[in-house]
């Protein structure tokens, strides 16, 4: 991870997160994000099916 290590730059010792914190908040984020990227196109589908429904006069 040379980006994570290039953003401790900068950082005393003591005020980096401990790196067993820092793996599991990553991993958590991503493993959130690819799950609402898997759902987005479902919500797509099904919000544009309810809004087309009971819009109609006739």
């Amino acid at each position: 991870m040379g980006t994570w290590n290039n953003l401790q730059e900068g950082f005393t010792v003591n005020e980096r997160l401990p790196d067993t914190l820092v793996d599991v908040a990553v991993w958590h984020v991503f493993n959130r994000a690819t799950q609402l990227y898997r759902q987005a196109p479902q919500i797509k589908k099904a919000a544009l099916c309810n809004f087309g429904r009971g819009h109609r006069t006739s």
